[in-house]
């Protein structure tokens, strides 16, 4: 019984624009909202990318590879993170995780002599990761979560 029902009917498949619209949602306003209720994630990165630039300079790091990873890897969120300020590059703070998950796994492939440098590089990759789009969503989605077609 039920089967035909569901046979009779088109399935009507939309996607988060279209389902938005329906509810009465201004995008654009609402990715504004939430962004600026989260602008404290993006300075918390911007930190943690200063974090990464200066730790050289205060541990020893015994590594060339290494000291150039965390250096590069800072001056790039930091530019990340100030692109992303603006909602409409929103989609560009997803570089900031995939640069987390880097430094998560640089020690182990350039065989970090430090411990220290090994739990920073881990501490700081994954508070790049939370800070990203754990704790204020994922990029772009304005902290929607709007029902799908089956509710």
């Amino acid at each position: 019984m039920v089967s035909q029902s569901l046979r009779s009917r088109p399935l009507e498949i939309k996607d988060f624009f279209e389902l938005a619209r329906e509810k009465g949602i201004e995008l654009n306003e609402a990715r504004t909202r939430h962004q600026y209720k989260f602008l404290w994630t993006y300075l918390t990165n911007c930190i943690l990318g200063l974090w990464l630039i200066t730790m050289p300079a205060v541990v020893t790091y015994k590594s060339a590879s290494l000291v150039l990873s965390d250096i590069v890897s800072g001056v790039l969120v930091i530019l990340i993170e100030a692109i992303s300020f603006s909602p409409c590059r929103a989609m560009v703070r997803w570089l900031t995780p995939i640069i987390g998950c880097w430094l998560l796994f640089a020690p182990l492939a350039f065989w970090a002599p430090n411990p220290v440098v090994y739990h920073v590089d881990t501490l700081v990759g994954c508070l790049l990761i939370a800070f990203s789009f754990l704790i204020p969503g994922m990029p772009g989605k304005a902290g929607l979560d709007l029902p799908g077609p089956d509710k």
